[in-house]
Protein backbone atom coordinates (compact mmCIF):
# COMPACT_ATOMS: atom_id res chain seq x y z
CA UNK A 1 0.00 0.00 0.00
CA UNK A 2 1.60 3.03 -0.63
CA UNK A 3 2.08 5.91 1.46
CA UNK A 4 1.36 9.24 -0.44
CA UNK A 5 -1.18 10.05 -3.32
CA UNK A 6 -1.78 13.26 -5.25
CA UNK A 7 -5.42 12.24 -5.60
CA UNK A 8 -7.84 13.73 -2.52
CA UNK A 9 -10.93 12.16 -4.08
CA UNK A 10 -10.65 8.68 -4.19
CA UNK A 11 -11.54 6.57 -0.62
CA UNK A 12 -9.79 3.79 0.26
CA UNK A 13 -12.00 0.69 0.84
CA UNK A 14 -9.95 -0.87 3.77
CA UNK A 15 -9.11 2.52 5.36
CA UNK A 16 -9.14 5.94 5.37
CA UNK A 17 -7.34 9.03 3.72
CA UNK A 18 -5.34 11.54 5.92
CA UNK A 19 -5.39 15.17 4.42
CA UNK A 20 -2.29 17.01 5.58
CA UNK A 21 -3.05 21.07 4.52
CA UNK A 22 -0.27 23.19 2.92
CA UNK A 23 0.18 24.82 5.86
CA UNK A 24 0.91 21.27 8.29
CA UNK A 25 2.73 19.93 5.57
CA UNK A 26 5.68 22.83 5.41
CA UNK A 27 5.63 22.66 9.59
CA UNK A 28 6.28 18.78 9.04
CA UNK A 29 9.02 19.64 6.38
CA UNK A 30 10.83 22.20 8.42
CA UNK A 31 10.99 20.43 11.38
CA UNK A 32 12.41 17.24 9.08
CA UNK A 33 15.09 19.87 7.64
CA UNK A 34 15.99 20.92 10.85
CA UNK A 35 15.94 18.10 13.37
CA UNK A 36 17.59 15.43 10.61
CA UNK A 37 18.77 12.94 13.05
CA UNK A 38 16.74 13.58 16.59
CA UNK A 39 13.23 12.51 17.15
CA UNK A 40 10.19 14.98 18.00
CA UNK A 41 6.77 14.69 19.06
CA UNK A 42 3.36 16.32 20.13
CA UNK A 43 -0.22 16.43 19.92
CA UNK A 44 -2.05 16.88 16.95
CA UNK A 45 -5.48 17.76 16.20
CA UNK A 46 -7.65 15.49 13.84
CA UNK A 47 -11.22 16.44 12.47
CA UNK A 48 -13.18 13.20 10.94
CA UNK A 49 -14.68 15.11 7.37
CA UNK A 50 -16.92 11.67 5.61
CA UNK A 51 -17.36 8.17 7.42
CA UNK A 52 -18.84 5.34 5.88
CA UNK A 53 -21.82 3.96 5.90
CA UNK A 54 -20.64 1.15 9.25
CA UNK A 55 -19.80 4.86 10.44
CA UNK A 56 -16.14 4.65 10.27
CA UNK A 57 -14.23 7.79 9.43
CA UNK A 58 -12.59 7.29 5.71
CA UNK A 59 -11.66 11.16 5.46
CA UNK A 60 -9.85 12.80 8.08
CA UNK A 61 -7.85 16.09 8.37
CA UNK A 62 -5.01 16.58 10.27
CA UNK A 63 -5.61 20.33 11.51
CA UNK A 64 -2.95 21.42 13.54
CA UNK A 65 -0.10 19.99 15.51
CA UNK A 66 2.65 21.39 17.92
CA UNK A 67 5.90 19.88 18.57
CA UNK A 68 6.53 19.56 22.63
CA UNK A 69 9.49 17.51 22.98
CA UNK A 70 12.81 16.67 21.09
CA UNK A 71 13.94 13.55 22.12
CA UNK A 72 17.37 11.29 20.64
CA UNK A 73 18.15 8.92 17.43
CA UNK A 74 15.66 6.76 18.85
CA UNK A 75 13.16 7.28 21.45
CA UNK A 76 11.07 10.84 21.66
CA UNK A 77 8.25 10.59 24.81
CA UNK A 78 4.72 13.07 25.24
CA UNK A 79 4.56 13.79 28.86
CA UNK A 80 1.03 14.21 30.54
CA UNK A 81 1.91 17.22 32.50
CA UNK A 82 3.51 19.47 29.58
CA UNK A 83 0.63 18.29 27.40
CA UNK A 84 -1.24 19.69 30.34
CA UNK A 85 0.39 23.10 30.42
CA UNK A 86 0.49 23.60 26.91
CA UNK A 87 -3.20 22.65 26.07
CA UNK A 88 -5.35 25.74 27.45
CA UNK A 89 -2.90 27.94 25.65
CA UNK A 90 -3.21 25.90 22.39
CA UNK A 91 -7.22 25.83 23.06
CA UNK A 92 -7.52 29.59 23.52
CA UNK A 93 -5.42 30.74 20.24
CA UNK A 94 -7.66 27.94 18.40
CA UNK A 95 -11.04 27.37 19.71
CA UNK A 96 -11.83 25.24 16.79
CA UNK A 97 -9.77 22.24 17.92
CA UNK A 98 -12.51 21.49 20.39
CA UNK A 99 -14.52 19.71 17.63
CA UNK A 100 -11.52 17.71 16.72
CA UNK A 101 -10.45 14.23 18.03
CA UNK A 102 -6.59 15.04 19.81
CA UNK A 103 -4.16 12.30 18.73
CA UNK A 104 -0.22 12.04 18.10
CA UNK A 105 2.62 13.03 15.45
CA UNK A 106 6.36 12.17 15.80
CA UNK A 107 9.43 11.74 13.58
CA UNK A 108 11.45 8.62 12.90
CA UNK A 109 13.92 11.16 10.88
CA UNK A 110 16.15 9.56 8.56
CA UNK A 111 14.77 5.94 9.54
CA UNK A 112 11.56 6.14 7.48
CA UNK A 113 7.61 6.17 8.51
CA UNK A 114 6.50 2.90 10.52
CA UNK A 115 4.73 1.98 13.68
CA UNK A 116 7.07 1.07 16.12
CA UNK A 117 5.62 -1.78 18.35
CA UNK A 118 5.54 1.11 20.86
CA UNK A 119 3.60 2.99 18.86
CA UNK A 120 0.87 0.57 18.14
CA UNK A 121 0.73 -0.27 21.96
CA UNK A 122 0.32 3.33 22.58
CA UNK A 123 -2.66 3.19 19.63
CA UNK A 124 -4.18 0.38 21.66
CA UNK A 125 -4.14 1.50 25.12
CA UNK A 126 -5.45 5.48 23.87
CA UNK A 127 -7.55 3.63 21.71
CA UNK A 128 -9.36 1.11 24.58
CA UNK A 129 -9.99 4.47 26.70
CA UNK A 130 -11.03 6.93 23.90
CA UNK A 131 -13.12 5.35 21.24
CA UNK A 132 -11.03 6.93 18.73
CA UNK A 133 -7.14 7.79 19.04
CA UNK A 134 -5.37 8.40 15.46
CA UNK A 135 -1.30 8.90 15.51
CA UNK A 136 0.85 10.11 12.44
CA UNK A 137 4.45 9.54 11.98
CA UNK A 138 6.27 11.39 9.64
CA UNK A 139 9.96 10.65 8.01
CA UNK A 140 12.98 12.66 6.34
CA UNK A 141 13.90 9.58 4.25
CA UNK A 142 12.71 6.43 2.73
CA UNK A 143 8.93 5.76 3.92
CA UNK A 144 7.94 9.42 4.61
CA UNK A 145 4.45 8.95 5.96
CA UNK A 146 2.11 6.75 8.22
CA UNK A 147 -0.66 6.94 9.51
CA UNK A 148 -3.47 5.07 11.31
CA UNK A 149 -6.38 5.34 13.58
CA UNK A 150 -7.21 3.02 16.45
CA UNK A 151 -10.49 2.24 17.89
CA UNK A 152 -12.86 -0.02 19.69
CA UNK A 153 -14.75 -2.88 17.91
CA UNK A 154 -18.41 -3.92 18.36
CA UNK A 155 -17.04 -6.11 21.52
CA UNK A 156 -15.30 -3.11 22.91
CA UNK A 157 -11.46 -4.47 21.92
CA UNK A 158 -9.23 -2.23 20.44
CA UNK A 159 -8.06 -2.58 16.99
CA UNK A 160 -6.25 -0.66 14.49
CA UNK A 161 -6.50 0.38 10.85
CA UNK A 162 -4.26 2.05 8.97
CA UNK A 163 -4.64 4.88 6.17
CA UNK A 164 -2.74 7.17 3.52
CA UNK A 165 -1.78 10.49 3.63
CA UNK A 166 -2.78 13.30 1.17
CA UNK A 167 -1.92 16.59 0.16
CA UNK A 168 1.81 16.44 0.32
CA UNK A 169 4.16 19.32 -0.15
CA UNK A 170 7.24 21.45 0.86
CA UNK A 171 7.79 24.97 1.62
CA UNK A 172 10.08 27.66 3.68
CA UNK A 173 9.82 27.48 7.36
CA UNK A 174 7.59 30.55 9.76
CA UNK A 175 8.94 32.06 12.42
CA UNK A 176 6.45 30.74 14.75
CA UNK A 177 8.23 26.86 13.43
CA UNK A 178 11.62 28.40 14.24
CA UNK A 179 10.75 29.73 17.40
CA UNK A 180 8.26 25.92 18.51
CA UNK A 181 11.33 24.11 17.58
CA UNK A 182 14.02 26.96 19.49
CA UNK A 183 12.50 25.64 22.27
CA UNK A 184 12.35 22.20 22.28
CA UNK A 185 16.29 21.99 21.19
CA UNK A 186 17.15 24.67 23.98
CA UNK A 187 14.90 21.87 26.35
CA UNK A 188 16.53 18.76 25.19
CA UNK A 189 19.90 20.47 26.09
CA UNK A 190 18.93 21.06 29.77
CA UNK A 191 17.30 17.93 30.31
CA UNK A 192 19.12 15.22 32.11
CA UNK A 193 19.46 12.08 29.98
CA UNK A 194 17.87 9.00 30.56
CA UNK A 195 18.26 5.81 28.68
CA UNK A 196 15.89 3.27 28.03
CA UNK A 197 15.10 0.58 26.04
CA UNK A 198 12.64 0.43 23.11
CA UNK A 199 11.95 2.71 20.01
CA UNK A 200 8.84 4.91 19.52
CA UNK A 201 7.36 7.74 21.69
CA UNK A 202 6.90 7.27 25.38
CA UNK A 203 3.62 8.09 26.98
CA UNK A 204 3.68 9.66 30.27
CA UNK A 205 -0.25 10.91 30.41
CA UNK A 206 -0.98 10.36 33.99
CA UNK A 207 0.12 13.81 35.74
CA UNK A 208 -2.20 15.19 32.58
CA UNK A 209 -5.51 13.22 33.42
CA UNK A 210 -4.88 13.10 37.38
CA UNK A 211 -4.35 17.64 36.97
CA UNK A 212 -7.64 17.74 34.87
CA UNK A 213 -9.62 15.55 36.58
CA UNK A 214 -10.82 13.58 33.41
CA UNK A 215 -9.81 10.54 31.58
CA UNK A 216 -10.10 11.59 27.85
CA UNK A 217 -7.37 13.27 25.69
CA UNK A 218 -9.80 14.56 23.25
CA UNK A 219 -11.61 17.10 25.71
CA UNK A 220 -14.62 17.33 24.87
CA UNK A 221 -14.95 13.82 23.64
CA UNK A 222 -17.03 11.33 26.00
CA UNK A 223 -14.95 7.95 26.34
CA UNK A 224 -17.86 5.58 24.43
CA UNK A 225 -17.18 1.91 22.79
CA UNK A 226 -18.39 3.53 19.16
CA UNK A 227 -17.43 5.72 17.05
CA UNK A 228 -18.57 9.36 17.49
CA UNK A 229 -21.63 9.86 15.30
CA UNK A 230 -20.34 12.58 12.66
CA UNK A 231 -22.52 14.50 10.22
CA UNK A 232 -22.07 12.73 6.61
CA UNK A 233 -21.29 14.85 3.70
Amino acid sequence: MKNQTTSTDVEMATGFRLLMPPAVMKKVNYLLRRFKNVEWSGPAWYRILKKDEDGFPIKVRLEHFKAIHLGDGTSTELDGEELGKILPKVYKKKPELGKCFMGLIHSHHTMGAFFSGTDKEAIYQESSKEGLYFSTVVASEKDKYVTAVGYKDQYGFPQMREGEVSNLLKEKSEPEWRYEADKIEKKRKEEKKTTWGGHGVGYNLHNYYDRYGQGSMFGAHEPETKIAAVEKD
